[in-house]
């Protein structure tokens, strides 16, 4: 199948085969990423050498496995010695790799972590072949790649031991934009409108593996029905799965992000730890970072730059749509999403889902707003009254954009399926969190109201409130 996107990723593969020295780069993303299929299809004829860790597996059965993937390649090694540990397996790959004359050779060591068990010696001996063989060559590219983010960043990316220094470059694969979904399935010969893409994206993300199982022959619904409700569907158990895949003890994970999922917003690291019970636990901030460095949660930094009152937020479409739909009506059977996505709980859902997705396409909204080089930072803000749970006076912004050209853009998002209008009513509550903001923070930036639909406004005489009007349709922009 066609490589959709990485464009960046590629070149960036690429240029390392034409280097001078040779180049140990670490890629990590969360599973299903796609980030085996990235380095198979780029480099696809210049790698000799490839293996996956088993997650579990004792030495022995890795060591077997390390022998049976050089045995693969060359069958001139099928008499070698097994080896009995990790420096004669990483002899045994310097013998394969000197036997393949010139040129340059891409070694792929995919899921790295699951290499790296108790006493198994496996690290620091890969150190000693990078720093003793591969660094005194200039014909290697390397590529170590992990699903188990904190491990790749504090263990490789961050080692102070003998990788120190030694990452020639480091790429975190986030899934795919709207832009390069719309791509993904016009390669697939699926012909949705932009309103059923950006809902299949709230609900499966834009994780390659999720977007590939969708067959064309059937309506979004029915896919997502067949998918995630059904009997034996595909991605029934994927919420666990994933976890289980990532974490030694995913049960704090899960825990933070249900408890995420409660609150839209998100919540400080004080009131998420007390919210669970935890108090000063380890565990909890080492789960915290976990989630974070794989994509399913992330830190939104507060207006007044205070660490304190950054708030955490869901970061992972499915992982919402699996808490709020799937785990609820396990063993419904067929029909269930059919008759679900018709219910009056799928606006809430659909609202703050649509929030997501908005939050992480800033590039095509500053595209929109015609800044696309003026630097922004991008934040959620709420009233005093509002955090008092005060219903009067409170206010609470979702996206807020603060420009450098001295603007400060408060977004509202409205997932609809016709033409959104807005009434008098929303009209007096979006003048009011705009006083309510003016007040409590005095910004010396200007201050607009700035709207994002999915099929537009009907324009009347209360609509002329807003500064900026765009549509979903900003989001399918290549960045």
């Amino acid at each position: 199948m066609k490589l959709i996107g990485r464009e960046k990723e590629q070149k960036i593969l690429k240029e390392a085969l034409e280097k001078k020295e040779s180049q140990l780069i670490a890629i990590y993303g969360r599973r299903r990423v796609g980030k085996t299929y990235l380095i198979e299809n780029t480099l696809a004829k210049e790698i000799v050498f490839d293996i996956t860790g088993i997650k579990g597996a004792s030495i022995r059965t890795q060591l077997n496995n390390f022998k049976a993937q050089i045995v693969k390649r060359s069958k001139t090694f099928h008499k070698s010695p097994t080896p009995q540990n990790w420096f004669d397996a990483f002899q045994l790959l310097q013998e394969y790799i000197e036997s393949k004359g010139s040129g340059k050779k891409v070694i792929y060591i995919d899921e790295f972590p699951w290499f790296c068990g108790q006493r198994s010696e496996f690290l620091p001996l890969f150190e000693h072949f990078w720093n003793n063989f591969c660094a005194k060559r200039n014909d290697i590219v390397v590529i170590v790649c992990g699903s188990a983010a904190s491990f790749m960043v504090n263990n490789v990316i961050h080692n102070k031991d003998g990788l120190h220094g030694r990452i020639s470059t480091t790429i975190k694969l986030m899934p795919l934009n709207l832009y390069e979904t719309k791509e993904y399935f016009k390669f697939k010969k699926i012909n949705w409108d932009h309103y059923d893409i950006v809902q299949c994206y709230m609900i499966l993300g834009g994780i390659p593996h999720y977007l590939n199982q969708i067959d064309k022959r059937y309506t979004l619904p029915q896919n997502i029905d067949r998918l995630c409700f059904e009997t034996g569907g595909q991605l029934v158990d994927e919420f666990d799965q994933v976890l289980l895949s990532l974490f030694r003890n995913s049960s704090l994970h899960k825990s933070i992000i249900t408890e995420l999922a409660q609150k839209k917003i998100g919540l400080t690291r004080k009131a998420l730890n007390e919210n669970l019970g935890k108090g000063n636990n380890i565990s909890f901030t080492k789960a915290i970072k976990e989630l974070e460095e794989s994509g399913f949660i992330v830190e939104c930094p507060s207006f007044d730059l205070k660490a304190t009152k950054n708030l955490f937020r869901l970061n992972d479409e499915f992982c919402f749509f699996y808490l709020k739909y799937i785990k609820p009506n396990k063993g419904q059977g067929e029909g269930t999403w059919l008759y679900l996505f018709n219910s009056r709980s799928f606006d809430s859902w659909s609202g703050f889902a649509f929030e997501m997705l908005s939050m992480k396409h800033t590039l095509q909204i500053k595209k929109a707003l015609g800044i696309p080089k003026v630097r922004t930072t991008t934040h959620s803000w709420t009233s005093k009254e509002a955090q008092k749970s005060t219903q009067k006076s409170g206010a609470q912004i979702d996206m807020l954009l603060k420009r450098q050209d001295r603007r400060i853009d408060l977004i509202e998002m409205k997932f609809y399926n016709k033409p959104y209008t807005i009434t008098k009513g929303y009209r007096d509550q979006m003048i009011n969190k705009k006083d309510v903001f003016e007040e409590e923070v005095d910004p010396d930036e200007a201050i607009a109201l700035v709207m994002i639909t999915t099929k537009g406004l009907k324009k009347n005489i209360h609509s002329n409130i807003l500064t900026d009007d765009l549509t979903m349709d900003i989001f399918f922009e290549k960045d």
